[in-house]
């Protein structure tokens, strides 16, 4: 038999509790700190929900901005409800304690430990997980203030709260306090519900034990087939009793202890993921599809951000990332330039040099058409973009979640080069014995013996180019398959103009089809303008793209024919080939997709019941099938529309320049 301390498995949980000051605590000094800190956190908390409860007083007649706000509101109610639950069952609790200190639940048999250790684990694993979807959630009620873009002017707070003056001058106290209750809140709401829960598996892991106990209450023992004798039998049925008793007791006194709580909870959590569901169909924001590049662009201090402070620091980030960027680049060229004679070596330079230079490019445009990018965001937020029905909306989340799980993909990929170029210098077996670094580049001084903080600097440039760079092209990439999803969304309403209604097969009287005709007209403009601003704000850097894609791909084919088959440097151009080839499919495939579907609308105004309308708008659908007839593309810098053949051009060029080094390389 041995002896295990079942209190040991929520001891993390009764920490957090006790310097919260809401776990029962022994006499002594520390206590009344406990019950100061208890104070301290329960006035914050209840503050929080008064303010919550008044905002939503004076938003009665708004139904998304009250639901917004009681979608908190409910959380922090379940969370005070099962707070003052706690509290009055303080003395509850520490009999539980006590009881889960008994002899009977102690003292383990080796097999009996092995299953107790089983349940437990599994459960810390969960909590684990519970409490860092907890942390994210508080990081992301911080961070939100400062990355939300709203079209007020004013601060924004992580919840929306009255307070009895101008908040706005109090702007930061506000911020800590409302930051602190959310953190407060996400702390001991999960250790409350992570030692109701390890109580649970600790009662359903003693019916496990008690279970094998009565399996095995007359075991087989000699070799001559004799069980055990009767006394030994009515012993291990006595034990068995007991246990069994104190089991029960047990899951009474977790009942009596927590339920009260998890009833509230279980109340509030079902108006919790119904107000948190309609918030999320309440509108259709197509800003929504670009969140997560529009995110990686500001933080790196790309993306137009208002004015304040925060628009400083942006601009402080992105001085640094583009002089870390630059000065990589230009120790990329210097080494080109002393290297001129060697053709292998200066195609390994120039591998990843006009990437770089691509990548600046694209960014140096990104910056000079800032103004255009706040344009195009403005003109996606328009109703007409924004106000669908359901199946409108369908169309648009479909092509809009294949998009953005191609971009998972392009950003993984991305990723594994940044993680091959790392582990590069650590894995290539080379000749020499001096160190390695990612990449080849000049410095004005022995690089040798500053190694880490060159080695630093190179993977933060080729980090800060894979982050911005694909950022940039997903960024791109969204928008077009927005412009797609608008003219697909189009050609329905054009095909669907005319509806016939009513048993006796009548159609749409004529001013409603005017009025829809109208729509569809707006809608159009409204396509073709998004395009015309897309191919103002990245033409440029896409066809700068396209030039260094074709030397790039070229380059990298060129070095995977004359490196070793089995060297890492193989693997990890490779891998670069595929992530440059992936790049420029993604253009021209999603520019085909712009270009196809307003192709469509020809289609679309033919296979409406025309010859149900009025002349007025057979005039109508007449003129849009003329200016149909010019799809709407996107072109590289004026020279190369967005396109498959496109494509194929690329990859002809780059075998051929790939052919062409492939022989004066053979000649020398």
């Amino acid at each position: 038999m041995e002896n295990f301390n079942l209190l040991d498995f929520f001891a993390t949980e009764k920490l957090y509790l006790t310097v919260a000051g809401f776990y029962p605590a022994e006499l002594s000094l520390s206590r009344y700190l406990y019950i100061l800190s208890a104070l301290v956190n329960l006035s914050t908390s209840w503050l929080q929900f008064l303010s919550l409860i008044t905002f939503s007083y004076f938003s009665l007649n708004d139904l998304r901005k009250l639901s917004e706000i009681l979608l908190f509101c409910m959380t922090q109610f379940a969370f005070l409800n099962k707070l003052t639950n706690l509290i009055w069952h303080k003395s509850s609790l520490k009999e539980l304690e006590a009881m889960l200190q008994k002899t009977v639940f102690t003292s383990v048999r080796i097999e009996e430990k092995h299953i107790l250790t089983n349940h437990l684990q599994g459960g810390k694993l969960l909590a684990k997980m519970y409490r860092v979807l907890c942390f994210l959630v508080v990081l992301f009620y911080a961070l939100f203030p400062f990355l939300d873009e709203r079209s007020d002017k004013g601060h924004t707070f992580p919840l929306p709260c009255w307070f009895p003056f101008n908040e706005g001058d109090y702007y930061y106290p506000v911020f800590f306090f409302e930051v602190w209750s959310i953190a407060i809140s996400a702390t001991v709401n999960s250790s409350i519900d992570v030692l109701t829960i390890m109580t649970m598996i600790l009662a359903t892991a003693e019916f496990k034990i008690l279970n094998r106990k009565l399996t095995n209450i007359a075991s087989y023992s000699g070799v001559d087939g004799d069980y055990d004798d009767d006394v030994e039998v009515r012993s291990r049925l006595g034990e068995c009793i007991i246990h069994y008793d104190e089991a029960l007791n047990l899951v009474r006194h977790i009942e009596l202890t927590f339920s009260k709580g998890i009833f509230v909870q279980f109340f509030c959590s079902v108006m919790v993921i119904c107000l948190t569901g309609f918030q999320m169909l309440v509108t259709f924001n197509t800003m929504d599809f670009i969140r997560a590049e529009k995110l990686y662009l500001t933080l790196t201090g790309f993306y137009p951000a208002e004015p304040g402070l925060r628009r400083y620091l942006f601009i402080l980030s992105a001085l640094v990332n583009l002089s870390i960027s630059l000065l990589q680049f230009l120790s990329l060229i210097t080494f080109a330039y002393f290297n001129l004679n060697d053709l292998r070596k200066v195609t390994d330079i120039l591998v990843f040099c006009v990437t770089q230079f691509a990548f600046l490019n694209k960014l140096t445009n990104l910056i000079w058409h800032q103004s255009s990018l706040k344009e195009l965001e403005a003109l996606l937020q328009k109703p007409v973009f924004t106000s669908v029905r359901s199946e409108e909306k369908h169309i648009k989340t479909s092509h809009l979640q294949g998009g953005k799980l191609l971009g998972k993909m392009y950003r993984g990929m991305c990723f594994l080069g940044v993680v091959l170029y790392t582990l590069f210098p650590l894995l290539d077996k080379r000749s020499d014995k001096e160190p390695k670094f990612p990449l080849p580049g000049w410095f004005p001084f022995n690089e040798v013996d500053y190694y880490y903080p060159v080695f630093f600097f190179e993977i933060l440039s080729i980090a800060i180019l894979s982050v911005i760079n694909s950022s940039i092209d997903l960024l791109t990439i969204m928008t077009m398959i927005l412009a797609t999803a608008e003219f697909k969304i189009l050609n329905r309403k054009l095909t669907n103009i005319s509806t016939s209604s009513g048993a006796d097969g009548d159609y749409d009287d004529d001013d409603e089809v005017r009025s829809r005709m109208g729509e569809c007209i707006i809608h159009y403009d409204e396509a073709l303008n998004l395009v015309k601003h897309i191919e103002l704000t990245f033409s440029k850097g896409i066809f700068v793209q396209f030039f260094c894609s074709v030397m790039a791909i070229c380059f990298t084919g060129f070095q995977i024919i004359v490196i070793p088959f089995r060297s890492i440097r193989f693997v990890l151009l490779v891998a670069y080939l595929l992530v440059m080839m992936w790049q420029v499919a993604m253009y021209c495939w999603y520019g085909h997709n712009v270009m196809d579907s307003s192709d469509q609308v020809t289609s679309a105004c033919y296979k409406t019941r025309w010859d149900k309308c009025s002349v007025e708008v057979r005039k109508s659908l007449m003129i849009v099938m003329e200016r149909a007839k010019k799809l709407a593309t996107i072109r590289a810098g004026n020279f190369f529309t967005l396109n498959i053949p496109t494509l194929m051009t690329i990859l002809r060029s780059s075998y051929s320049y790939f052919a062409l080094l492939q022989r004066v390389y053979g000649n020398n």
